[in-house]
């Protein structure tokens, strides 16, 4: 939202516009007072234009016409979102060539939704059926209602099908045949 407040000092109009702020953690929120020619000070003592915050709360500003001394002010809010806290449901093995549906688990309201293998978007949907072809790591990106993002990875280790030899030999009856097999780099 948009918050404009004009400013008039003893006959002298002049305006500045901030907004109420809605920043994820780890974020820095820029208030910006706007291009003025008053004398400016911040609740921070800082007296430019901009001002750097990386913590919530009420900011206020004083406005200063520096030909009469006249003075006015606003605060402004700043809150910071939690970052969504997210969980791929793990699972740690899969056939080599099997599809599964994999999915996640949060608490947030989630507006977008990316699922990546090594940069290729393999799907925007919540709970989609992926295939497994080969040892991978599987990026989950998630938005939540806020504009806050999360990130989650899981590494898939992928079971390569076991070697069965079959000899191509003619039996007899009362014949054994031996059938080798053997598993396939299974930890």
């Amino acid at each position: 939202m948009i918050k404009e407040d004009l400013v008039n000092l003893d006959g002298i109009s002049g305006s500045f516009s901030m907004s109420d702020s809605l920043i994820c953690l780890g974020e820095t929120a820029i208030l910006d007072a706007g291009d003025t020619d008053f004398d400016l000070l911040w609740s921070t003592g800082a007296t430019n234009q901009m001002i750097s915050v990386t913590s919530g709360g009420a900011f206020s500003i004083i406005v200063t016409d520096r030909l009469t001394g006249c003075q006015n002010g606003d605060t402004l809010g700043v809150d910071f979102n939690a970052i969504p806290d997210l969980s791929i449901n793990e699972f740690d093995r899969v056939c080599e060539g099997d599809t599964v549906q994999v999915s996640f688990t949060t608490s947030s309201e989630i507006v977008s939704t990316v699922w990546t293998r090594e940069g290729e978007i393999l799907s925007n949907d919540s709970m989609p059926l992926l295939p497994f072809d080969f040892d991978q790591r599987i990026l989950l990106s998630v938005v939540d209602e806020n504009g806050c993002t999360a990130l989650d990875f899981l590494d898939v280790q992928t079971i390569p099908e076991p070697l069965i030899e079959i000899p191509d030999d003619t039996l007899c009856v009362g014949s054994v045949l031996l059938v080798n097999g053997q598993p396939s780099n299974i930890n």
